[in-house]
C-alpha cells in the first residue's frame, strides 16, 4: 500500500451564479436562479457499450407543476463554525413519486419528515438506490451559487438507467432543487468556509421480494449546512493510504454512477 496526499474541499473560484446569469455561452456547469429551461420527457434512451436501454417515463416530472408547502415553523440556523457534516438539516424537503402506471407525480417541497415504507421495498433489500452529493454557496456578494449542477444531473440520470429506476427530465429536476434551495436559501451559511449540501435521492419502493426493476419509486432531496468533509479544514492536506485489495471501479461496473451498497 502507498500514502497520498490530497486536499480537502478544492477552492471555489470556478463556482457560477444561480442567482444571475452567466456571461458565457455554455451552460454546462452553471444555472441561474431565475429560469432554467427544460425539455418534454417521454421515452429516453442511454447508449453504453453497445447496449441501447429505452424506458417510458409515461408523465414527466414539470417543475412548473410543483407544490410549495413549506413548514410553518422554522429550526435555529447552527454556528458554521461548529458545523458536523450531514448532522443537522433544513426545514423542508422536495418529494416526488413515480409508479410504472402513472409517471411522474407533481413534485412538492414540503417540511421535512421521517419517510413511510414497507420493509419488503428494493431499495432496503437489493439496494435499488442511488444519490448525488451538490452544493450550494453564499458568496461575499450575497448570492447564492450552485457548484456544476447539471454534471451532477448528468451523472444522477446515468445512475438511474444503472439500477432500472425511473427516468427523469434533468433541467426539470434542477429547477425544482433550485426552487426548493430558494425556499430554504437562509440555510445557505453566511460564511466562506461552510455551505449547504444538497443530496438528491432516488429509491425503489415496491413492497417485492422479487428481483426485478421497481413498479414504484420515490425521490426526494434533503439539504443540510455543512462544514469542511474533514476535521483538518478546507485546505490542509491529509493523509490517505491506497490500498489495491478494495476495488470501487471496475471494468463494465458501476464506479461512474452513485448508487446504494
Amino acid at each position: 500500500m502507498r500514502e497520498r496526499k490530497i486536499f480537502g474541499d478544492k477552492p471555489r473560484n470556478d463556482i457560477r451564479p444561480i442567482l444571475e446569469t452567466p456571461p458565457w455561452h455554455s451552460t454546462q456547469n452553471a444555472v441561474t436562479m431565475s429560469v432554467v429551461h427544460g425539455m418534454a420527457a417521454g421515452n429516453w434512451g442511454y447508449r453504453a457499450g453497445g447496449l441501447h436501454v429505452e424506458q417510458e417515463t409515461r408523465q414527466p416530472c414539470l417543475a412548473a407543476d410543483l407544490i410549495i408547502n413549506p413548514s410553518a415553523t422554522f429550526k435555529e440556523k447552527p454556528d458554521p463554525k461548529g458545523l458536523v457534516f450531514g448532522t443537522v438539516f433544513s426545514d423542508n424537503m422536495l418529494f416526488i413519486e413515480w409508479s410504472a402506471d402513472s409517471g411522474w407525480e407533481k413534485p412538492q417541497v414540503k417540511p421535512l419528515e421521517n419517510l413511510s415504507v414497507h420493509p419488503a421495498i428494493s431499495a432496503f433489500h437489493y439496494a435499488v438506490e442511488l444519490f448525488e452529493g451538490m452544493k450550494a454557496y453564499r458568496g461575499v456578494d450575497g448570492k447564492i451559487r450552485l457548484f456544476r449542477p447539471r454534471l451532477n444531473m448528468d451523472r444522477m440520470l446515468r445512475s438511474a438507467i444503472r439500477a432500472t429506476l425511473p427516468g427523469f427530465d434533468k433541467e426539470e429536476l434542477l429547477e425544482c432543487i433550485r426552487k426548493l434551495v430558494e425556499v430554504e436559501k437562509e440555510w445557505v451559511p453566511y460564511s466562506s468556509s461552510a455551505s449547504l449540501y444538497i443530496r438528491p435521492t432516488l429509491i425503489g419502493t415496491e413492497p417485492s421480494l422479487g428481483v426485478k426493476k421497481p413498479s414504484k419509486a420515490l425521490l426526494y432531496v434533503i439539504l443540510s449546512p455543512v462544514g469542511p468533509y474533514f476535521a483538518s479544514g478546507s485546505f490542509n492536506p491529509i493523509s490517505l493510504w491506497a490500498d489495491p485489495k478494495y476495488v470501487r471501479a471496475w471494468k463494465g461496473g458501476t464506479g461512474d454512477c452513485k448508487l446504494g451498497g
